[in-house]
């Protein structure tokens, strides 16, 4: 019983987030190098969807609010811009913010 309490006390300690976190990146980046070496498309397409909304959130904490006045050529282009750039930060940011996402979920329910 006892170490089932010190598993706990663990998981909701920084550094059990930070291990949560690693475990959750290595996943992740385990799943994408499967799907690229099997070429899985369904799961490529999750994955390609869930880098690009992480990266498409940071590119919006990134830029100003600013509207710009521009044809619909320019917008077809400036969106094609911006979705290839939120799928290559996304790549990198996703696996964290979703281990980010897990830990802070195990802390909460295990208490810190």
């Amino acid at each position: 019983m006892e170490e089932k309490n010190q598993f706990k006390v663990f998981l909701g300690s920084t550094m059990g987030r930070i291990t949560i976190t690693v475990v959750s990146m290595f996943i992740i980046y385990g799943l994408i190098l499967l799907v690229a070496a099997t070429g899985a498309f369904p799961i490529a397409v999750i994955i390609f969807a869930v880098c690009t909304y992480f990266g498409w959130k940071a590119l919006n904490k990134s830029t100003p609010d600013i509207f710009l006045w521009m044809s619909f050529t320019g917008w077809i282009i400036y969106f094609l811009i911006k979705g290839v750039l939120s799928f290559l930060i996304g790549y990198i940011i996703a696996p964290f913010q979703i281990g980010k996402m897990i830990s802070n979920k195990v802390a909460s329910t295990f208490g810190e």
